[in-house]
C-alpha cells in the first residue's frame, strides 16, 4: 500500500468513506422511489411507505453483514488488507452501476 497507516490518513479515509455512503444513501432511495413510480406504482403515501420500508430493511441487513465480514477480514488479513478489499469492492460496484446507467 502506498500510504503509511497513521491517525491522519485513517481520519481522511473515513471522511471520504462517510461522504460516499451519504451520497449513495440519498441517490439509491430516490432512484428506487422514482423507478417504482415509473413502473406503475401510484405516486402516493403507500408507495413511499413501501419503498421506505424495503430500502430500510436492505440497509439494516447490510449494516449487519458489513461489520461481520469486515471483522472476519480484520482478524484474518489485517487492517490494511481488509480496507483494500472493501475499497476494491466499492470500486467494482461503482463501475457496474455506471455501466448499467449508460
Amino acid at each position: 500500500m502506498p500510504f503509511e497507516t497513521n491517525l491522519t490518513s485513517v481520519i481522511i479515509g473515513l471522511v471520504f468513506h462517510g461522504m460516499g455512503i451519504a451520497f449513495l444513501l440519498v441517490s439509491t432511495f430516490t432512484d428506487a422511489l422514482r423507478t417504482s413510480i415509473l413502473n406503475g406504482f401510484e405516486d402516493g403515501i403507500e408507495t413511499y411507505g413501501l419503498i421506505s420500508g424495503l430500502w430500510t430493511s436492505v440497509f439494516a441487513f447490510g449494516a449487519f453483514i458489513g461489520p461481520s465480514i469486515s471483522g472476519y477480514l480484520f482478524d484474518h488479513a489485517g487492517f490494511r488488507t481488509s480496507v483494500y478489499f472493501i475499497r476494491s469492492e466499492e470500486r467494482r460496484v461503482g463501475k457496474e452501476c455506471h455501466n448499467r446507467c449508460r
